[in-house]
């Protein structure tokens, strides 16, 4: 059903009322026409029928006026809801608009499914336990087996390693060298973390040997002022687990293809 806005002239389509509103409409509307009509004969028997027919132009009058004030009041409603749903559309297609903004900077980053990160975990996991093996394997040797073990090391790798005398080392058990450098390093294989001692050892076999760089690696860890000191004399660290990684990529080497 349409119903024009008086105020602004437009036309807003209404919603029709449902059967029950109908019968309700129409028996109010029989009522008052009931009404009406036994005033009417009332005033007409007594001689006032001028009186009579204006009664019932009053009341029709005011029937209609009351009737389509509440339709403009219905349309004004249905105007008001049309223009949220406008609002509320306008919102959306705004916020779909960024979102599609947003897509193609993640479209350079691959989506991983389940069983690949499933796969992913369980690599890591494995990784994780060859590393804690190769620790305990490097807690249960002795100091010339740890030594040989680094020796076949760093000749894999590629380096020249030179051996220094096993009475006295002067501060470094290995002596690496590769086109432009030399590298002193000292080994400590203990049970306990190693002190900033071990520094000034590995210092005085860079100065000994001539070395350009000083390595300190233990199968342990660093105490803090070993970490401290080592910053501010240049000397490198590496301790049980960087170590574990090193061995863990050597052994899943082949052995003709050095790294």
């Amino acid at each position: 059903m349409k119903v024009v806005d008086l105020l602004d002239g437009n036309i807003y389509f209404v919603r029709p009322r449902n059967r029950h509103e109908f019968e309700v409409m129409g028996c109010l509307a029989l009522f008052v026409l009931v009404i009406l009509t036994l005033m009417a004969m009332a005033l007409y028997e007594r001689g006032y029928l001028g009186v009579a027919v204006a009664v019932a132009g009053g009341v029709a009058v005011s029937v209609g006026l009351i009737r389509q004030a509440f339709r403009v009041w219905v349309a004004r409603r249905n105007r008001a809801k049309h223009r949220r749903r406008e609002q509320e559309k306008e919102g959306r297609r705004k916020r779909l608009g960024r979102e599609q903004q947003r897509k193609p900077k993640s479209r350079g980053q691959p989506v991983r499914s389940v069983p690949q990160k499933r796969r992913q975990m369980k690599q890591r996991r494995k990784d994780q336990l060859e590393r804690n093996a190769l620790m305990q394997r490097l807690d249960e040797m002795s100091d010339e087996e740890f030594k040989r073990l680094m020796e076949h090391y760093f000749r894999h790798q590629g380096y020249t390693v030179n051996k220094t005398p096993g009475s006295v080392n002067r501060g470094a058990d290995l002596v690496i060298a590769a086109t432009d450098r030399r590298i002193a390093i000292l080994l400590k294989r203990q049970d306990v973390p190693v002190s900033n001692g071990a520094i000034q050892e590995a210092l005085a076999g860079r100065a000994f040997y001539g070395a350009y760089e000083a390595w300190l690696i233990t199968n342990n860890t660093f105490t803090r002022g070993a970490r401290k000191d080592a910053t501010v004399a240049g000397v490198r660290l590496i301790d049980g687990s960087e170590l574990a990684e090193w061995l863990s990529k050597l052994l899943d080497q082949p052995e003709d293809q050095p790294q």
